[in-house]
């Protein structure tokens, strides 16, 4: 895609994704065959959930739709998503975003770090550095390390629970991780609620889908679909 049909697609895309409360990450346009992929990674403090990253879904694909100018035509796929582990953080929003998280940082004297983010410190009056607090080893030593040491920093996957010291500090400088709602279990046992009352889960469920979908089906003259991919699920509809 040439440079100034990119530009002109961040100046299309940015106000939506800016006005949706997100960060635009990043902005790429692939093509697949006969159709353009463009992918819209955003980000924000309270992270990314599936309603609103689907809501910014259809209002890219409503302007898109309405701006031939833009991409043309062709058919596209639109991917409006998080960004995924392993990404680098650059910007002090990227690592006030992980705090808690396993980071590896590779130093300006070429050393690498590995702990839990702690905090972000930011410059103050008494002239302290600023940059980035992690807890190292099992005993969750602070280390600061200054913006001008960090190199390179990425999220690493952690496959095992952290120390009990890191849970600690960072449950006592954080908070404790909310625990997860328990999932209801269908059982053999009779709804108390028997009465002639129609159930309004079962009238929801009954409802007619072609009812809620507000996706326009006309894809004749401009066949395409897109997506909108965000972790814990996928929306899906037609455009162009």
């Amino acid at each position: 895609m040439p440079a100034a049909d990119e530009r002109r697609l961040r100046q299309v895309i940015e106000p939506l994704v800016t006005g949706a409360g997100f960060d635009l990450e990043a902005l790429t346009v692939q093509t697949a065959g006969r159709r353009r992929v463009v992918k819209v990674i955003v980000d924000s403090d309270e992270g990314v959930d599936l309603d609103r990253a689907a809501a910014l879904s259809r209002a890219i694909s409503a302007e898109l739709d309405t701006d031939d100018a833009v991409l043309g035509a062709a058919a596209y796929v639109l991917e409006v998503t998080s960004p995924g582990v392993g990404r680098p953080l650059s910007a002090p929003r990227h690592f006030r975003r992980s705090r808690r998280r396993l980071l590896v940082v590779t130093t300006a004297d070429g050393r690498t770090v590995t702990g839990h983010l702690l905090r972000v410190v930011e410059p103050g009056p008494d002239g302290a550095p600023a940059g980035i607090t992690l807890l190292v080893g099992p005993k969750a030593e602070e280390q600061l390390l200054g913006w001008d040491d960090v190199v390179r920093a990425r999220v690493e996957v952690e496959f095992s629970s952290a120390p009990a010291a890191v849970r600690d500090r960072l449950d006592a400088e954080l908070g404790p991780v909310a625990p997860a709602a328990p999932i209801a279990l269908d059982d053999d046992e009779p709804d108390d609620d028997s009465d002639d009352e129609p159930d309004d889960d079962v009238e929801a469920d009954e409802l007619d889908v072609d009812e809620l979908d507000d996706t326009d089906d006309e894809t004749d003259e401009h066949p395409g679909d897109g997506t909108t991919d965000v972790p814990g699920g996928q929306d899906e509809g037609a455009h162009r």
